[in-house]
């Protein structure tokens, strides 16, 4: 694989290692040892199903606030301090045995957790490079389903799991040593000139994430829950084995397909639609209940790491931290806790009840499949898109041209124009008429004042020579 592509792994930069490791196994901590949607038997015994469930929502809840109150430049602060809270709250959870006091250290602990996230996704966002980000969110997913594997086969029990846990906390926790406000600042785009402004279109991929969220962490665990009481086997160990498989799979598509995030977001969904159908057609088959699993394993791992991996494109490609702001609210509070919320009750609705759902859900996802090339035309087409498939966002560019409010198309042939592409070439290569590009030429050289090539080269030469 050449080095310009996303997954080629020398684009991982030495600087930016305690960012993606704490990313990787502080979060999968989290979600491991800390959530409803991987309630395993080791941590049943610790915390009861009802104080995940609460533990998961204060979690979200405190994530979305302090994300929202936070400055960029705050995270180093933010991060340590959290750190210190969970630390302590981690420790006296396992000591206190007061029930008051242990409810108290719950919330703690929520609340902590909450300090953290906020404070590990701003350099996530904003000082991470795409491929860095990529491998983040998929290391994290890849150990969180090894992890539940070990714990659902029992390799990892009550006896010997806490201080592999404890141990895990502290490994994920120990690179904020190493966190620099200036690695944010060194990340932050050369051109002074005003940032290209977030389009509402973009804001498509919150409600997409909310649906990741919702169908696929709530109701598709709902229904692998409820089936695996109808089979003589851990459905469990099914579900995250095709979880292991689904970061294979989005890898893949990402090594060797150009448009990558469409192709992700259209299995996602096709996924859980075919789950659905299986379900409804065989619900007490073991075939069936196996295909279900697999193929919701698949769906919702690839949905989580395409749903953190486009926040932080974005969030980094227009620097705006109103856009993250916005995510994290609605993907914790609204996708989240509903998500929890379906999943955990969901398993005592009766079967009718569930079928209806999954119908209702499905018709829900063939229409946003069936509105899939429009939406490519529009939300998959914009600059932030492209450069999910590149090493790194193109800044540079965006910043660039932010000043004189070009077209996306005035851009494109003005780029082509200043690599030394002919007209008629850059006409080529766009897949547009010559008469069409020699229009946005004119339109773009009437905009910058100019009349000639020579004077677009002039115009850009402090750029080009750098």
């Amino acid at each position: 694989m050449k080095r310009s592509n996303l997954v080629h792994i020398g684009n991982l930069g030495r600087r930016n290692w305690p960012y993606v490791v704490t990313w990787i196994i502080y979060y999968a901590w989290v979600i491991v040892f800390t959530t409803w949607w991987t309630a395993s038997p080791i941590t049943d015994e610790v915390y009861s199903t009802d104080i995940r469930a609460m533990l998961h929502s204060i979690n979200l809840l405190a994530s979305a606030f302090f994300v929202v109150i936070m400055k960029k430049d705050w995270f180093v602060r933010f991060s340590k301090i959290g750190a210190i809270c969970v630390s302590v709250s981690a420790v006296l959870f396992l000591t206190v045995t007061s029930p008051a006091l242990h409810l108290a250290v719950i919330v703690l602990l929520g609340v902590s957790l909450g300090i953290v996230n906020a404070g590990i996704l701003m350099p996530f966002v904003f000082a991470l490079n795409n491929t860095e980000k990529f491998y983040a969110v998929m290391g994290t997913n890849l150990l969180i389903s090894v992890l539940v594997l070990l714990q659902e086969t029992q390799v990892l029990n009550i006896t010997n799991g806490m201080l592999p846990s404890l141990v895990m906390l502290f490994l994920g926790l120990a690179p904020l040593h190493w966190f620099h406000r200036s690695d944010l600042d060194a990340a932050a785009p050369v051109q002074t000139h005003t940032a290209p402004k977030t389009k509402k279109i973009l804001y498509v991929t919150i409600i997409l994430n909310c649906l990741y969220a919702v169908l696929c962490k709530g109701i598709g665990r709902m229904f692998v829950l409820a089936a695996d009481g109808r089979v003589p086997f851990n459905l469990n160990v099914v579900f995250y084995l095709g979880a292991i498989a689904g970061c294979g799979v989005y890898f893949l598509i990402y090594a060797l397909f150009r448009h990558g995030n469409l192709i992700t977001w259209n299995v996602t969904f096709g996924a859980f639609v075919i789950a659905m159908v299986v379900h409804m057609a065989g619900q007490s088959s073991a075939p069936a209940a196996v295909a279900l699993a697999v193929l919701l394993g698949i769906g919702s791992t690839m949905g989580m790491i395409n749903m953190y991996y486009i926040l932080g494109v974005i969030g980094k490609k227009y620097q705006s931290q109103t856009y993250v702001k916005v995510s994290v609210v609605f993907i914790g509070c609204v996708g989240g806790i509903t998500g929890v919320l379906l999943g955990k009750w969901g398993t005592n609705y009766p079967d009718s009840i569930a079928i209806a759902v999954a119908a209702i859900s499905s018709v829900v996802i063939v229409l946003l499949l069936m509105l899939s090339p429009t939406l490519s035309r529009t939300y998959f087409n914009e600059g932030w898109a492209e450069d999910s498939q590149k090493p790194e966002v193109d800044n540079e560019w965006a910043y660039l041209f932010a000043q004189y409010d070009l077209s996306k198309r005035e851009i494109e042939v003005c780029r082509m124009l200043l690599e030394g592409y002919t007209l008629r070439q850059t006409a080529a290569r766009l897949g547009i008429a010559y008469p069409t590009a020699n229009t946005y030429q004119t339109s773009l050289y009437r905009k910058l004042g100019i009349n000639s090539k020579t004077e677009l080269l002039l115009h850009f030469k402090d750029y080009l020579t750098k």
